[in-house]
């Protein structure tokens, strides 16, 4: 499992997450997983645009598109010391695009107004997570 960690924090870029999720709104859930070998997230998703996608079923599909390799569901952890870790590093202030949203750390139901943000249920966003449109 650290192997396929470490793939994935060498070779998923930002720009491989919004493709994957721009995969999943063309595809469609059903047709994603099927596609891709994911299933439905159980504890976090992932929350762009205010929409919510299957934070290891994109960051997985995002590896696949970025290398041309597929990793399983097995393959690596979903939860914080995994998919949720490489997915907020890769969201840090040092990334170079013009795209200001963000991805951090809060409820699934979070405020419409944060723009982009890692759920998980139970929990509520840091004041400081109130970003505007």
């Amino acid at each position: 499992m650290t192997d396929a960690l470490a793939r994935l924090r060498a070779d998923v870029t930002h720009g491989d997450v919004l493709r994957a999720i721009q995969e999943y709104d063309r595809l469609g859930p059903d047709r994603f997983f099927s596609e891709h070998g994911f299933g439905p997230s159980r504890s976090y998703e992932l929350v762009w645009d205010q929409r919510r996608y299957p934070h290891k079923a994109i960051l997985g599909t995002a590896y696949e598109l970025a290398t041309g390799q597929r990793l399983g569901s097995g393959d690596f952890e979903g939860g914080k010391s995994g998919a949720v870790a490489i997915l907020t590093k890769l969201d840090s202030p040092s990334r170079t695009n013009n795209d200001h949203r963000h991805l951090l750390p809060c409820s699934a139901r979070a405020p419409a107004k944060v723009r982009g943000i890692w759920c998980r249920s139970g929990e509520h966003p840091p004041a400081d997570a109130q970003l505007q449109a």
